[in-house]
């Protein structure tokens, strides 16, 4: 990775203009195939080790790559092979700039303008060579993809302050802001070489170029107008009202402009003269605030219909043709949040110690989610405003300096904790809709009066036995013992997807953060721990190594049931997978990790002309994680598009299908000051 930035300001004499310019430029290239989430097993290293058996060996006597199991007959994704073979790099470019100027127009009155630039270049080259898996099928396979984002923001900004009086202040400010995204990509594959010399460096000379290439352009466009008046009274009370009007090109034509209004207010109590002569409390602070807010963070062009081009017999000749593949909705329009919030600030002990806490209340309205529709519609999603959900919790933060800073030694510490629950109101449709999908059976669902986020599926009850037990249970004609039994919730004398319930949620009840930081002589240490409690996370690899199925197994199968009372947690084995999403399947998400560890020396270097002093460190990051979670990390991000839809990827569903654990990493520093 290269970094370089430059950052400059210049003024003119009269100091009425202050332009000033910001340059970065990054480029990095990385190798994406490591960090796969399992789109597909082949290409996922994570998935791939946990799945090959460890009696395979990984290279033949001739020296060529294992890609045939030979206890089973089946081909294996041989995880040395896909790590040392396969090319997945990714190279970017960004460049980002802005331009500020400030004038004062009269007493009291100023205007400034700021328009900034991100413009960024990506390529990805991809070589799937023909001494592996799915290169031998196609004799190798070449893929070259690129895009370019341009980003462009014009800030307006025209503010009056004046003094009413000796006391009291007001502040009036609009804004009129302007954004335009311009995204264009493209991309060709293909196959058929003779040999893996060039890799993707000609593609001209794979067989095959008749495969289709890709290319599109996106653009968006944001628009924004503010109107802001704060009041101050005696440096005691404080008022704000503004009104923000947003246009979106995203949403259909009558519904592109929203307005959205808040007010706060705030009342600086330490300020009062009953609270000057306080020996305790240094500042306190009561304010309460009510706000509109929306949402646009949908991709472009989903009010509109979309035509895709097919391919298509026409006597002897192949044409290209095109075809409806998205559904349009004209109707597409904000979602809105409004939000209520109160809160307190206190300082104590000239401010040692320091308290903020807030209570929130949001209710959002026409939920933009990407919900399945009819399949007769000839379309199997579309992006809709379905509903209304509300969020209400409390936030606490603590700051405090346990030991005065002195000549020797300081400490300080800061603690975060945050309070949430989530709850769908309603829906415009009276099914619930599902959510995500695990082999042919969906993971979560959306339900009225549920949390968002909520697992769904089956409830199992041990083990079957014995075949008696079998006989006289509702999945009679499809079980056998040693297989999992389970609970038929609605009592019909069958288990049928009636029969699945919420088995979790993928957000935490309480999220934590706990900062330490000390100081001696020049010497500074600190770390930071974080975590969450109450959430849980949906292990997806269980369906292929923890249960049946040809691949590797967990070693908890090493107490499989073998007969009757050999066990009632672990099933026999089996070679047909576990094809329904469990509770066995909802882990614990909970976990405590120690973020980050740092140690810092501070010097001096008085007698250099060049250098004034510096810093040196050594860091580490994701050093420890407690947690009770079987797989690697419970800490999971939005699950890879092989095991979710759009719709599960937005809601943030914590599901585990191979993902990449996050990195542990150690870094050493060096800071000189000029």
């Amino acid at each position: 990775m290269f970094f370089l930035g430059i950052k400059m300001k210049v003024f003119c004499p009269f100091k009425r203009v202050g332009p000033s310019f910001v340059f970065n430029l990054l480029s990095k290239e990385e190798n994406i195939q490591l960090t796969d989430n399992g789109d597909k097993i082949g290409r996922s290293k994570i998935g791939a080790i946990l799945s090959m058996s460890p009696t395979t060996p990984v290279f033949n006597e001739d020296g060529s790559y294992v890609l045939i199991n030979d206890a089973i007959g089946e081909e294996i994704y041989n995880p040395v092979a896909y790590a040392n073979e396969v090319t997945d790099n990714g190279t970017s470019l960004n460049i980002l700039g802005n331009i500020f100027a400030e004038i004062k127009l009269a007493k009291g009155l100023t205007y400034s303008s700021k328009v900034g630039a991100d413009y960024l270049v990506y390529k990805n080259n991809f070589y799937l060579p023909r001494n592996i898996g799915e290169g031998q099928g196609v004799n190798g396979e070449a893929k070259i993809s690129g895009r370019k984002n341009i980003n462009l923001l014009n800030t307006n900004i025209l503010t009056y302050t004046t003094k009413l009086n000796s006391r009291d202040q007001l502040t009036l400010t609009a804004v009129a802001e302007f954004q335009r995204f311009k995204s264009e990509n493209s991309s060709i594959r293909v196959q058929g070489f003779a040999n893996d010399e060039l890799t993707y460096n000609d593609l001209s000379a794979a067989a095959i170029q008749d495969i289709p290439a890709s290319s599109g352009e996106i653009t968006t466009g944001l628009t924004s107008y503010l109107l802001r008046g704060n009041y101050n009274i005696h440096s005691k009370y404080l008022v704000t009202v503004s009104a923000r009007l947003d246009g979106s090109s995203k949403f259909g034509e009558d519904n592109k402009y929203a307005l959205f209004p808040s007010s706060a207010v705030a009342w600086i109590i330490s300020n009062e003269e009953f609270m000057k002569n306080s020996k305790y409390i240094s500042n306190l602070k009561l304010r309460t605030s009510y706000g509109i807010t929306g949402s646009q963070e949908i991709p472009a062009y989903r009010s509109l219909g979309l035509m895709g081009s097919v391919d298509y017999p026409f006597g002897d000749q192949l044409m290209v043709g095109f075809v409806p593949v998205r559904v349009q909705n004209p109707d597409l329009k904000w979602e809105t949040t409004k939000q209520y919030d109160v809160g307190l600030d206190i300082g104590l002990f000239k401010n040692r110690i320091s308290l903020t806490a807030d209570y929130y209340y949001k209710k959002t309205t026409d939920l933009l989610l990407d919900v399945p529709i009819p399949r007769t519609s000839g379309f199997s999603s579309s992006l809709q405003n379905i509903g209304s959900l509300q969020n209400q919790g409390f936030e606490l933060t603590i700051n405090s300096v346990n030991v005065k800073p002195s000549s020797d030694f300081e400490w300080r510490t800061m603690l975060n904790l945050s309070f949430n629950k989530n709850k769908v109101l309603e829906l415009s449709q009276e099914a619930d809709i599902l959510v995500g999908l695990a082999q042919s059976e969906p993971y979560g669902i959306i339900r009225k009066g549920e949390a968002i986020g909520s697992f769904y599926g089956y409830i199992t009850n041990g083990i079957y036995q014995t075949q008696e037990e079998v006989d006289n249970s509702p999945e009679s004609s499809t079980s056998e013992p040693g297989e999992l039994k389970y609970v038929d919730i609605t009592n019909d004398g069958a288990v049928t997807p009636e029969d699945r319930v919420i088995l979790g949620n993928s957000f935490p009840d309480v999220a934590f953060g706990l900062t330490n930081s000390f100081r001696y002589k020049k010497f500074d240490f600190s770390f930071m721990f974080q975590g969450t409690f109450g959430n849980e996370t949906l292990n997806l690899n269980q369906l292929n190594i923890a249960d049946r199925g040809r691949t590797n197994k967990n070693v908890e199968l090493l107490n499989r049931w073998t007969g009757p009372g050999t066990s009632n947690s672990v099933p026999k084995a089996n070679t047909s997978q576990l094809s329904r999403v469990v509770d066995i399947m909802v882990e614990d998400g909970s976990f405590v990790r120690l973020q980050n560890l740092t140690v810092g020396y501070n010097f001096e270097a008085s007698k250099l002309k060049w250098c004034t002093g510096g810093r040196m460190y050594l860091s580490g990051q994701n050093l420890f994680c407690i947690n009770n979670y079987s797989g690697y990390d419970p800490e999971i991000g939005s699950p890879s598009s092989a095991q979710a839809n759009n719709l599960a990827q937005s809601l943030g569903y914590a599901v585990d299908f191979y993902a990449y654990p996050t990195n542990r990493m150690y870094m050493v520093g060096l800071q000189i000051n000029f």
